[in-house]
Parts: C-alpha cells; structure tokens; sequence
C-alpha cells in the first residue's frame, strides 16, 4: 500500500485524468497543476506543522472532516478507492486551505493561479 506522499506525489494519473475532466484544461497542463497543487499544500503543511498550535489546528481539521465522512478515515487502498476530486465539496476544501494558509488562502489560490497560468475558476477547482 503506498504512503502518503506516494499516493499525492506518485504515478496517480486517476487524479490527473480527474482534474482533467473536471477543468477542461490539457493532459500535460493537469498533471503540471496536479503536481504545483500538492507541492504548495504539502509546503503549507510543512509551515504550519512546528508549532504545537499550528500541528493541532491540522490534526483537529482531519479529525473533524474525518468525523463528517468528508475525507476517509483509512488510507486509499491499492484501487484507489477514497475520496475522488469531483467527491469533495467546495466547501469543505475551502476550510482545509484556510486550516493551512490561514487568512492567506484566497492569496496562494490566486498566486498558484498566476504561476501556472489558470484563470480563479480553474485554480479553486484544482485546490
């Protein structure tokens, strides 16, 4: 069964293919916004995560999403089964990005947005 960063980070063309389908954008603009996607919510993670404050806002937003069935308690098994990128409401993704960024969220979705070249619509859905 692949870890965490091998299910974000690996050869997971079903996200790919989904976030393709999802934005209309091309195969090789998917992948690139797939990857710079996880690559700046994993750098948020990662800055949020030192403190004991900022490690227990992650850990209580998981617990809580956990708790309402918005992402799965186990990890995706080797079918890939799991919460899928079209499952997730807008709504809920939006309180995981300001779990992380903070009030900045709305900033590092149009920054990510500028970078790869994708107008607010496209960015928020690949977030």
């Amino acid at each position: 069964m692949p870890g965490l960063l091998e299910a974000l980070l690996g050869q997971d063309t079903g996200s790919v293919e989904q976030l393709r389908a999802q934005t209309g954008i091309d195969a090789k603009r998917a992948e690139q916004a797939h990857a710079a996607a996880v690559g700046t919510i994993l750098r948020g993670l990662e800055a949020k995560s030192p403190t004991e404050e900022g490690a227990g806002s992650i850990w209580e937003m998981l617990r809580k999403h956990v708790e309402e069935g918005n992402i799965p308690a186990e990890a995706p098994g080797p079918d890939g089964g799991g919460v899928q990128v079209r499952d997730m409401d807008p709504k809920v993704a939006n309180d995981i990005m300001k779990v992380i960024f903070g009030q900045n969220a709305p900033e590092v979705q149009g920054g990510f947005g500028k970078v790869i070249t994708l107008d607010p619509e496209t960015s928020r859905k690949v977030f």
